[in-house]
């Protein structure tokens, strides 16, 4: 027994069956590589002591009553080698008898190990493949070259409606569309041919006669040796709703393309290098191109660069741009762009174009009717002040023609004249304010000072119902601005404000400091400090109709146009006049707000005065008014009224005159008073000539509108300036003062 057992290729271990703990007397080589246990610390031991791992009583247990017994046994257990390693031990152990009784247990061990995983991992993977033919959603096929079924899976229930077994062994053209029926045919012709896998899109019929669209992977199956095709396995997905998606995307794309085609505004596609990758009919149409002649073109051969570069750093924002067509002709053109949010878009940019052309044609013609409309208005209302005026000065001269021997009505009916000619001058003035045509004369003022002085004489006697606040709130209140106009547009807004609160409310004054940048077309924008001014009131408000035209010579909401005055207009010239501008921003029911923005003073060299140089005949002997004055009736009143005051009155009726004269009767003038709207030469150029020649010259200079900057030509003292209509009394005391200055400096 020995012998057989050392010879044996299995393991094999000999236990004592007449003692009751059944301990090994004797093992092979075998078990001792397979167990690790050598012979000698093996014997003694039972097969359950040695070899029974960690947790594995139960099954050990069951060995020692086996070998408790009488019968042959025979299973898998788990078992433990010398170094701790666990094993799956194939133990099959049987008795050895002698005169009947047993007298030793052999046992054969065997490591299953391998075997069991490769049997657990076949098992598992049965059961995943079962799971997935019975739940998968997807119908699993298996096909014979000539197209008959041998297996389909469960889902063919709810896919197609049909059993598995209704299948199995029917061909497959049973349930294709007619039409496929022939691209399935060479399908599995060509698998049987060679061809390996293959995806065919088609259509298939259920049960109940509808069909549905289907996406079947099929993959051919071959024999191990010999590679021979057997079988077809398919994959048959369910795409109905994915076929209907595409067709409604491919709907979707043919009506962008003819959208992209039809739609009047140009579109051109640009690269991230700024190339045209392609563009609308719209877009060739606007340079009289072709649409095949533009692509692959830098954008900016025919986009302005500058234009483009702004329009991609303001995305969606059209900027207005001038462009050239095919035969180099400008055009106005609006230019946006929008880039492309798409993953596969890349850096693509979108930019939309739309010639200029009609719009600015309608524009220019809406503005002409605006401005006549305007010019209707402000016609009508300057006829019906100065209709009024004209009305009282005839009147009143009939009256003081009758009264030539009351020299007390001759005064009152004199002083009436007076006063309305005042009341049209005073109209004049402020259509030159409306125009820009009357001159600022600026100097540098505190306008919290202003506004508080102008509010205490403004609302002195306002009613108790309107509450009037104010909140000074800009850090520095000084600005370089005419007080006499800013306390005439100060006074306008208020009574604006005033009128629109007929029940009551609050007006509030506010000032605060705003930084503003300012953009002009093809320029960077500059940025500027301004001090605004805010009159707000808690009236009804305007309308956007009012809002637009509330700026306009004798506009109005709530009277006639006769009676309304040039209002507003006077606020808006005179910021013109300042360099500054208006916003406003009301609306029905949420009151009117009205900001006032004053450039910020700036400093101004100063202007150094010449200095007087003395002349041959002495100021107090110099009698003599050199007057520059074309208009006749004009100058024939200086000439008549001059001479009352001891002036000798030299009259020049242009330029070229008054400085021939000048040059005649130097020594003699001791004053120029000249208008300066002269013809050939006029009143600057004569100023300027006679300062050359004679720098200590006093100048009064007349004019009927000044413009911005005329007050600060830099002409010495002494020199006034003289704005018409003027009082002939005011003016005589402003020669005598200009010429005693200059006597007083000789």
């Amino acid at each position: 027994m020995s012998r057989v057992v050392a010879a044996s290729t299995q393991a094999m271990v000999i236990c004592d069956g007449r003692a009751s703990s059944r301990p090994i007397i004797h093992t092979n080589t075998e078990f001792e590589r397979l167990t690790g246990f050598p012979r000698g610390s093996a014997s003694g031991h039972s097969l359950s002591q040695l070899l029974r791992p960690p947790g594995g009583q139960f099954e050990w247990e069951r060995v020692d009553a086996i070998l408790a017994g009488e019968k042959p046994w025979r299973k898998a257990l788990p078992a433990v080698r010398k170094g701790g390693t666990v094993f799956w031990a194939d133990l099959h152990v049987y008795p050895l008898r002698h005169d009947g009784k047993i007298t030793h247990w052999v046992g054969v061990i065997t490591d299953v190990t391998d075997h069991l995983e490769l049997h657990e991992a076949l098992r598992q993977s049965e059961a995943q493949h079962r799971l997935l033919a019975e739940n998968i959603q997807d119908l699993i096929t298996v096909h014979r070259d000539d197209g008959r079924c041998l297996f389909a899976s469960p889902s063919s229930r709810t896919m197609l409606g049909y059993e598995p077994e209704e299948l199995v062994g029917k061909p497959l053209r049973l349930i294709l569309h007619h039409t496929d029926r022939a691209s399935a045919r060479r399908i599995f012709e060509n698998h049987f041919s060679g061809q390996s896998e293959s995806i065919f899109v088609h259509r298939v019929r259920r049960k109940d006669g509808s069909f549905l669209w289907a996406e079947t992977t099929s993959k051919t199956r071959r024999e191990a040796g010999n590679q021979r095709p057997t079988e077809i396995v398919s994959i048959t997905r369910n795409i109905s709703k994915r076929h209907g998606a595409e067709d409604n995307l491919r709907a979707m794309h043919s009506l962008l393309d003819a959208v992209y085609e039809a739609v009047p505004i140009g579109l051109c596609l640009l690269d991230g290098s700024g190339q045209i990758v392609q563009c609308n009919k719209a877009f060739a149409r606007t340079f009289d191109l072709k649409p095949a002649a533009i692509a692959g073109r830098a954008a900016d051969t025919l986009l302005p660069g500058i234009a483009l570069k702004r329009a991609a750093i303001n995305q969606n924002t059209p900027i207005e741009c001038e462009c050239t067509d095919a035969q180099g002709a400008p055009f106005p053109a609006e230019i946006t762009v929008v880039a492309l949010e798409q993953e596969d878009a890349g850096a693509q940019r979108l930019v939309m174009l739309s010639s200029l052309r009609e719009r600015k044609k309608i524009e220019s013609r809406l503005r002409e009717a605006n401005q006549l409309e305007s010019l209707g208005t402000l016609a009508g209302g300057i006829a019906h002040d100065f209709n009024n005026m004209l009305a009282i000065v005839l009147a009143y001269a009939s009256l003081l023609h009758d009264a030539a021997g009351d020299p007390e009505r001759v005064t009152h009916y004199a002083d009436t004249i007076i006063d309305a000619g005042r009341r049209g001058a005073d109209v004049v003035r402020q259509l030159q304010l409306f125009a820009s045509t009357h001159d600022a004369d600026t100097s540098s003022l505190d306008m919290h000072a202003l506004l508080a002085r102008t509010l205490a004489e403004a609302t002195a006697d306002w009613p108790a119902n309107i509450e009037v606040s104010r909140s000074f709130n800009a850090t520095d209140a000084k600005v370089t601005a005419d007080p006499v106009q800013i306390v005439q547009a100060l006074n306008k807004l208020l009574d604006n404000a005033r009128e629109a609160m007929p029940g009551g409310g609050t007006i509030t004054v506010r000032t605060s400091d705003l930084r503003q940048a300012l953009f002009s077309p093809g320029a960077t924008a500059e940025t500027k400090n301004f001090l605004r001014i805010s009159v707000e009131d808690t009236g009804a408000g305007m309308d956007a109709i009012s809002r637009a035209r509330m700026f306009e010579p004798f506009f109005t909401r709530g009277k006639m146009a006769e009676s309304a005055g040039i209002g507003l207009a006077v606020v808006y010239g005179i910021m013109r006049a300042h360099r500054g501008s208006i916003e406003v921003d009301s609306a029905p029911g949420q009151g009117t707000r009205i900001h006032l923005l004053f450039p910020r003073a700036e400093t101004e060299a100063a202007v150094t005065p010449q200095p007087p140089t003395d002349r041959a005949v002495p100021a107090s002997a110099r009698r003599s008014i050199l007057l520059v004055e074309d208009e006749p009736d004009i100058g024939a009143i200086w000439q008549e009224l001059l001479p009352t005051g001891g002036w000798r009155v030299l009259w020049a009726r242009d330029g070229s005159e008054a400085l021939r004269l000048f040059r005649i009767h130097r020594e003699e003038i001791a004053l120029v008073f000249t208008d300066i709207g002269l013809p050939l030469i006029d009143g600057w150029q004569v100023a300027d000539a006679v300062r050359k020649e004679v720098p200590s010259m006093p100048l009064l200079i007349a004019s009927g509108a000044f413009r911005h900057g005329d007050r600060q030509r830099g002409y010495a003292e002494p020199v006034a300036y003289l704005s018409k209509p003027y009082i002939l009394t005011s003016v005589m005391k402003q020669v005598q003062n200009l010429v005693s200055a200059s006597n007083a400096t000789a």
